[in-house]
Parts: C-alpha cells; structure tokens; sequence
C-alpha cells in the first residue's frame, strides 16, 4: 500500500488535499498496450473500451469525485473542489450534462462525501462548516440542515464526521465515529432528532459502513483482527463475520442493488466478493485507478472516481533556472511517487524507475539506459558503489540494497509493514525510510549493511519523505502535517539521528511543502509546493529572508539537486485531473464464470 493510498488518514487530519486524486494514474497506459480502445467525443468525454468493460468519463474539468447515484439512477451526486480549493457538492445528470451546484457558501470549509436518500428527497454529506458533522440539502436544492447529535465533543459539535449512509427506508444513517484517542466506531443516528446507538465495541478502528439492499446487515471496514478486512453483522449489532478479500487491504465499499456481490476497491483496482463468502472477483483490473465505486440502481455499472494518466517525464534543469532538458519521455505517472531521482555521486548518472518498476540508471554522457534490477525508490551509496531501493515482495514491501551493474542484492530489512522513500546519510552508515507501522507513518532508518532499524519519529500524526540535511548533517529533514497552523499543511521537519524530539524546520505560507531535497552544503532546498493545487518545485535559501524561487511548475514535482548543487533533476506529471467515470459491467456480471 502506499502512502498516499490511505486517503482516510488525511481526511481524518483535516488534510485533504490533491495527493489522494494523484494516486490513481497507471491504467490507461496499460490498457492501451494491450490493445484498448479510447475516443474523445465531440462533448469533451473520454470514452474508453476494452474486453472487460466500457466506460465513459461523466465530468471533465477541475477535481471531481465520490459520486453518488438518485435512486432512479438519473441522476449522480458528487463533489468538486473548486479554484479557491474548497470542496461543495453539485449534481448531474447520469450522462454527465446539466452540472449544477447543490451546496454553497464562502467559508473556509468542505462539503464531501454525498449520500442521496432511497427515497429521493435529500442529499446528506459530511461537511466542515461548524466542526466535523453531517448535514442534508433537499435533492433540487435549497435551505441546508444540520442533522443534531445526542453526544457531542467538548467544541460543541461533532468531533469527526467522515462518511455515511442512509438504510433503505431513509430514515437512519450508519457512520464511523471516534473520539480523541478513542477507537473508531459504528453508530446510527437519526437525521431528524439525532438520537445515536452504538453498534460496535471491539478493539480496532470500524470504518465506511454501509446497509445492505434489505436493511437487516451492515457491513463495514475494520482491523478487528489485526488485518484490515470487510466484516458483516446484524443491522441491529451484534457478532460479525469477516469476508475473504484476498489477504489485502480493503477500504471503501458497496453492496450491490441485489444484495449478492460487495464492490470494493483494493490496490488501486475494483473487486467483486460474494457478500455470502467467496473468492473475490476482479471487477476492473483496467479502472483508471479507480476509487469510491458505486453501483448504478438498476445494477449494471458503477460510478466511480477515476483518473487518466498521461505520462511523466524526467527533466533537468539549471539551478539558478533555464529552459528545463527532457531526460527520458512516457514514464509511468506513478514513477515520481516511487522515488526522486536518484544521481550518481559522480553527477554523470540518474537512476530512475521505468513504466516497467525496472530501476533503470541513464548514463548523461552518452544518453544510453541500462536497466539494473526490479524495485522502486533507488538512492545511491555516497561512494556511488551500491544503490538501496525498494522491493515488493509477496509478504509486504523491504529495503534491499544491490551493486552499481545490478549484480549482489542484499536484504537490508525484514517485515511485512508498508514502507518507502530510503535516502542514503552521507557517511554511508545508514539509510532513513518512511514506513507505517501501529496505524503510524514515520521516519525510521536502518544500517546500511542490515540490522536492526531505528525509529527517529514517533506521534499520531504522518511523517514521511526523508531526506539527509546536507553532506555534513546529522539530521534527517521529512515531511509532516504536524500543526504548524491552523490549516495543517504538509511542512519540513527535522529530526537528529542522535535522538532527540523532532522541530520544525521550514513552512510555505500557501503551499503544502513536501519532496525536499538539499545542495550538497545543506543551506539550500529544493522542495515541491501545489499552490492553487499546481505542483510546482521551488529553491529556498534557508537562513535567509529571501522569498522562494520558483524553479519549473505545471506539475513539476520530486525535485534532486544533482551532486555539485548546480543542477536540478524532477518529473513532471503530465496526468489529468480527477473525475467522475461510469464503467458498464453487465459483460462481467453475466458471465459463466462468475458464481
């Protein structure tokens, strides 16, 4: 899982931001090399087909996701962010015309999540306008109304409100909550008086219920057991049982209108499993990265929130600026979140991970790739001998190190917890690496022949992206939505590897920062920012009052000065925006081999 695909712990920080629309880029690539078929209409919809299934791109400006369908199935209920940044719920018709807004307001807050009533008379939504609650809208617009609740926090409001859903006859809403260092779990509540009943109790976070067709089950997301599953239980409480999903991952999810299948969405693809127990079924293998499935009423397709991905470059530019130089062409959108690139101490070789996850070293003397060895995130030893990266493995993610040809890997750690982004210290002894481990993203590192690794931050909040301050630090600068504000962007914090609390290093006053990188002196960085959500890389002289500069933008991110500090190496995403698609499934569905 990466790091971006838990988009729950955003929401849940208050962090929301345009990371989680970034993650879903890789499909389209794929399925054009395998023969797909895509047209663009004279409406500005993508349509693209292949021999699983068709789909057709219902939105197709700005960010736009989580759709929901009218019970008739004319319509779709979804969110957009708009240009200030700020999300509101609008609505369309199911083929993606008469687009109008439904939720309005000028203040600093987000409508998300829309659910449409059975019945077809309101919209509920979870929104940030007086604290974390949820609200409903009546489905051709009008006065907004705040469903109250019978337990409150100490603000007065709701303490976290993420996403609901209605039962069958609209008179309930299943959601998640949980207060501060509480576990997470499922409640009812009424969306007229806003009594609330508990349904679970157990150990572990219980998270997107959702009622089944009939109304007598709810089932949710949890990791009761240790191991993050969909489980089922009585619509009233009670014991649950847990469905099989292919010993991995499995987060937002729906019942199917006939009650016999559970969509659900895990590593970026859709699945299908029985909701009696079952093997799972790959639903959309090819979904553009698919996330927030939701069935059509009539039970023939789904509306999802997908994305198409038009490939990264890896450029290089001057430090001091210049027209940037195109390195390698049509690498795989996700290849930036996999590494920066990497350069070879002799500044006259980057390694890169390739469409193909291949870690590849592109000599700049002679312009000739050579491929090295499976893996991703590659960082060079200082002495330019060895090259740690990482590996998926059948068990989870590891660091390996290997030697400069690709000959000689070497494990560096052992387990089973997500981790990425190793960054070599400048005396070789060590390499820093982000990994989630209790529920926690931090930074770690590990000797740089093996051993066992050190945990340098250690706090609910996440940490990641380490980077080594400078050739003559010891300290490991990292990203973190640790409060630096109000808003809690994404700031640089540094930690000494000598121990030590973490502090904080340096803040974008309108920006997310995240992606640093250092001359080899450590006084300047490199970093990437999204003001107005555009990824844009930036030089920062630390020390001073000066202003950062801005270096290349138009989705120019994970920026890395090259050895000498005179130059600087980046991709830039070339991806489309998020959007609302409708895949038609009836092909799959009535397939012999489904049971």
């Amino acid at each position: 899982m990466s790091f971006y695909s838990r988009v729950f712990e955003l929401f849940k920080s208050g962090c929301f931001r345009a990371e989680i629309q970034r993650c879903s880029t890789i499909a389209l690539i794929v399925l054009i090399g395998a023969g797909a078929d895509l047209s663009r209409a004279q409406d500005e919809q993508f349509r693209l087909k292949t021999e699983r299934a068709e789909y057709v791109q219902l939105t197709s400006e700005k960010y736009n996701h989580d759709p929901s369908w009218s019970p008739d199935g004319r319509q779709i209920a979804f969110c957009r962010r708009h240009d200030n940044g700020r999300r509101r719920i609008w609505v369309m018709d199911r083929d993606g015309s008469n687009q109008r807004q439904l939720t309005f307001g000028e203040g600093a807050f987000d409508d998300w999540y829309p659910r449409w009533s059975p019945d077809g008379t309101r919209v509920a939504f979870s929104s940030s306008r007086e604290g974390l609650g949820f609200w409903t809208v009546p489905a051709g617009g009008g006065e907004l109304y705040r469903i109250p609740m019978e337990t409150q926090g100490e603000t007065g409001t709701l303490d976290y409100g993420f996403s609901c859903a209605w039962s069958p006859d609209s008179k309930t809403l299943v959601f998640s909550y949980g207060g501060e260092g509480t576990n997470e779990d499922i409640f009812t509540i009424s969306p007229t008086d806003g009594a609330k009943k508990r349904l679970t109790a157990d150990s572990g976070d219980h998270r997107f219920p959702a009622y089944n067709p009939t109304g007598d089950l709810i089932s949710f997301f949890s990791e009761r057991d240790g191991a993050e599953a969909i489980w089922i239980m009585p619509s009233e409480g009670g014991e649950a049982r847990k469905l099989d999903t292919a010993g991995k991952a499995a987060t937002f999810h729906q019942w199917s209108p006939d009650g016999r299948w559970i969509l659900y969405q895990q590593d970026q693809k859709l699945w299908l499993v029985p909701s009696a127990g079952g093997t799972p079924v790959a639903a959309l293998e090819d979904s553009l990265g698919g996330y927030t499935a939701v069935w059509s009423p009539d039970g023939r397709g789904i509306a999802y929130t997908g994305r198409i991905n038009r490939p990264a470059d890896l450029m290089l530019v001057d430090g001091a600026g210049g027209v940037p130089q195109t390195l390698v062409s049509d690498l795989f959108g996700r290849a930036f979140f996999r590494s920066r690139p990497a350069w070879r101490p002799d500044g006259r070789g980057i390694a890169y991970v390739d469409r193909d996850t291949m870690i590849t070293l592109l000599d700049l003397d002679s312009g000739a790739a050579a491929p090295l060895i499976k893996g991703g995130s590659p960082t060079w030893a200082p002495d330019g001998t060895r090259l740690a990266f990482v590996k998926e493995e059948q068990e989870g993610e590891n660091l390996w190190s290997v030697a400069a040809d690709g000959s000689d890997p070497m494990r560096l750690t052992v387990g089973t917890n997500p981790l990425g982004m190793p960054s070599w210290s400048p005396d070789g002894e060590w390499v820093a690496y982000h990994m989630r481990r209790d529920g926690n993203w931090d930074v770690w590192m590990v000797p740089a022949w093996g051993g066992r690794p050190i945990r340098l931050t250690a706090d609910e909040m996440a940490e990641g992206f380490p980077v080594w301050q400078g050739r003559d630090s010891g300290f490991v600068v990292f990203a973190s939505f640790k409060p630096a504000g109000q808003n809690m962007p994404w700031n640089a914090w540094r930690v000494g590897v000598d121990g030590g609390a973490p502090e904080f290093f340096h803040g974008a006053a309108d920006s997310d920062l995240m992606w640093m990188s250092f001359a080899p002196e450590g006084k300047t960085m490199a970093y990437s920012g999204r003001p107005n959500d555009q990824s844009s890389i930036y030089i920062q002289n630390l020390g001073t009052d000066a202003p950062a500069r801005l270096l290349a933008s138009g989705g120019a991110t994970a920026p890395a000065f090259s050895p000498d500090g005179k130059s600087v190496a980046y991709y830039q995403d070339m991806s489309s925006s998020s959007n609302i698609w409708f895949a038609d499934l009836s092909a799959l569905l009535e397939a012999d081999n489904l049971p």
